[in-house]
């Protein structure tokens, strides 16, 4: 009789992982060879201390950075932010950059330039300023040779800066000398906005858009050039470049290798039946990326809105282009899901993936940036059905897709099946009941430490003490703490003892959390890197401390020590 039911708790136990299988199998049968869909997690940061549409977004010495922008009712604002130790800390900058350009330098700092001379949009600017993230100030230093907004810049070899792109004012290529002067170089063919400015192996700059400074139609095919005449690219006479205002550094989607004189890079485009696609940009030469399956303009919940540039991130040769609900922007509510099209552009054909997140609020139309794990920021912009530019957001998300939870399944379960599922474990649990109290006892893991008799706290001090040391010997000898994805029953299971004590020793010794013990620990080994290697890049450092994130990293190390890694 025992061997039967434990046979049949066996299959109930069994039961939610079959149905889970059978799920995706099922949810593999609908979509056939098309892309697969996949849910990932969003964590909302703290807001931002000033709503902003039209700022830039970047990562500035391992922090995230947000630059200008215009605030509530479309007013300019001469502010900036950068997120460290959790929360946001706002700085003065010396002019206003509302849809200027910031353009990180090899040599650290950021330079930053032009913009609308009014509220509203109106008119341009020749103002520039430098940010040092050393001393987190602003500088004004010099002008434009031509006022400008929505203008773009590149860093070439020499450490000169090439910038073109304007709105509703003369636009035309011109060089900062990459030290305090502006000069105008040359006249260029087509007249752009937002443009995107790339390197080639030849030292060129390749200067490609889709709209003129009016927002009127221009050549798409024809491109223009730093160095030489202009050129056309009869692919984007059918592939023509998605439309938008770019506020991230356009270095963004640089697949190539710098050390190499490899010049790579990833561009989305549209056609006319409203189809997406990848072009690969390798030095002049343009190409349709090869892909196993098509890109998908639907999910399950409807059309997607596809917006600005391909995010690359070169350490797992993957790139991701992000996404709206379609109809988002004519909903009364500001709840949307956001996309994430993930392009393996390593493989040929390269794999394709949709991510997705649930429904997130107060989402703002702004500017998407991938930071060193791999993982999409999301800060400010316009909501809908706010007079848009009246009314920015002040929300920012972290959009996880570089962790083992971004492998869950993409489909959601029903009402039903979750109602299923929690009547086969209350099942399984009264079985397991049972199946105890016919063997007499509960059988519990074994524990090193184990409770007074009849008392329901944990150990006492003298226990505690011991046990403590016991974990502090593990945490040395072991390094649990580089597993990003570390739990605490995992935890306790290595070391053999009941989770509920190990927790309640490590409050009592040492005052704190789990997590922020294990925190401790990481912030130990990476102030071993730090000695070790001065130079290690942050990414890399945060990856191999085993934090899931750098910014999880940043607010630990700046919780723990006080300082960033850097002032450390």
């Amino acid at each position: 009789m025992r061997i039967r039911i434990e046979l049949i708790l066996c299959c109930l136990l069994a039961a939610p992982t079959i149905w889970a299988q059978q799920e995706q199998q099922n949810l593999s049968e609908d979509q056939g060879n098309s892309c697969p869909v996949v849910q990932i997690p969003a964590e909302r940061l703290p807001d931002m201390n000033t709503a902003r549409a039209g700022h830039s977004t970047l990562f500035v010495n391992g922090e995230l950075m947000v630059i200008g922008g215009h605030s509530n009712g479309f007013v300019s604002t001469s502010t900036a932010e950068y997120f460290s130790g959790g929360r946001w800390k706002q700085l003065q900058m010396v002019y206003q950059h509302d849809d200027g350009f910031a353009l990180p330098l090899q040599s650290g700092k950021v330079l930053i330039g032009g913009g609308h001379e009014k509220n509203l949009g109106i008119g341009q600017s020749f103002e520039v300023e430098m940010y040092d993230p050393a001393t987190h100030s602003f500088e004004g230093f010099g002008c434009l040779a031509k006022r400008r907004s929505l203008a773009n810049a590149v860093e070439i070899d020499s450490g000169q800066v090439v910038i073109a792109g304007n709105w509703y004012h003369d636009d035309g290529i011109e060089m900062f000398n990459g030290k305090d002067s502006f000069s105008f170089v040359k006249e260029v063919k087509v007249p752009r906005c937002s443009p995107y400015l790339f390197r080639t192996s030849d030292h060129d700059v390749l200067v490609i858009g889709r709209v003129g400074t009016k927002g009127e139609a221009v050549d798409r095919t024809l491109v223009d050039r730093l160095r030489g005449g202009p050129f056309h690219v009869p692919l984007l006479a059918t592939w023509h470049l998605l439309e938008d205002d770019l506020h991230t550094p356009v270095n963004c989607c640089f697949i190539g290798d710098d050390a190499k004189q490899s010049y790579r890079y990833l561009l989305p485009v549209t056609d006319g039946d409203g189809r997406i696609a990848i072009i690969e940009v390798n030095d002049t030469v343009f190409s349709l990326l090869p892909t196993a399956t098509d890109v998908p303009t639907k999910g399950p919940w409807g059309k997607i809105h596809y917006a600005g540039m391909v995010m690359a991130h070169r350490q797992t040769q993957r790139a991701y282009l992000a996404g709206f609900d379609e109809d988002y922007f004519n909903r009364e509510n500001d709840s949307t899901r956001l996309y994430l099209l993930c392009i393996e552009y390593a493989e040929k054909p390269c794999k394709l993936t949709l991510y997705h997140t649930d429904p997130l609020t107060e989402v703002g139309f702004g500017n998407f940036i991938i930071n060193n794990d791999g993982n999409i920021v999301l800060t400010g912009g316009m909501l809908p059905k706010q007079n848009y530019n009246y009314t920015p957001s002040k929300a920012a998300y972290l959009l996880m897709v570089s962790g083992k939870d971004a492998l869950a399944s993409g489909r959601k379960i029903s009402c039903w099946g979750w109602l299923a599922l929690a009547l086969v474990v209350g099942v399984a649990a009264v079985l397991v009941g049972w199946l105890r109290k016919r063997k007499g006892k509960i059988q519990s893991p074994p524990l090193a430490v184990s409770p007074p008799r009849g008392s329901r706290r944990g150990p006492d001090t003298k226990d505690e003490e011991a046990l403590m040391q016991r974990i502090c010997q593990l945490m040395e000898s072991e390094q649990p703490y580089l597993n990003k994805n570390l739990k605490l029953s995992d935890f306790s299971l290595q070391l053999g003892v009941n989770k509920n004590y190990v927790s309640a020793c490590i409050n009592s010794q040492r005052g704190c959390s789990f997590s922020h013990f294990v925190n401790t620990c990481r912030v130990e080994h990476a102030k071993r890197l730090l000695h070790e290697e001065p130079g290690i890049p942050l990414g890399k450092l945060a990856d191999r401390s085993g934090f899931s994130s750098e910014t999880s990293f940043f607010r630990a190390f700046k919780t723990i020590t006080g300082k960033t890694p850097r002032e450390w």
